[in-house]
């Protein structure tokens, strides 16, 4: 599981959050860094979640290395950001698996996650 946000409380709160339901997490506060990590790995996740704004790489282009770059297509991606109003289905975009409003509610976060794992 992947976990990009630049803001270090919802940072620590979805990583741990994850951890306890027993996700193994990868978190981190910059979408570049977070790209340069992915890179670098044999493994991917099966899940990001991913804020918009970002320092280094935002989170929109983010998601489009990831849905572009074969290795990672399979990637479940939600986003999470306070530039969006309305949560469901990116739809039209096909960034992500489902947009998620902040301030966002860490049960409903939980629970989009487990219904994107299966």
């Amino acid at each position: 599981m992947l976990v990009v946000e630049d803001e270090p409380l919802a940072l620590k709160l979805i990583a741990e959050r994850l951890q306890a339901e027993g996700y193994r997490v990868t978190a981190i506060a910059d979408g570049k860094r977070a790209w340069e990590h992915l890179k670098d790995k044999e493994e991917c996740p099966d899940l990001a979640i991913v804020d918009l704004v970002l320092p280094g790489m935002n989170g929109w282009r983010l998601c489009q290395k990831l849905r572009t770059d074969p290795r990672y297509q399979r990637v479940r991606i939600i986003i999470l950001s306070a530039l969006i109003d309305d949560e469901g289905k990116a739809g039209a975009l096909d960034q992500c698996d489902f947009l998620m409003a902040k301030p966002f509610n860490v049960e409903t976060l939980m629970q989009k996650v487990r219904e994107l794992l299966g």
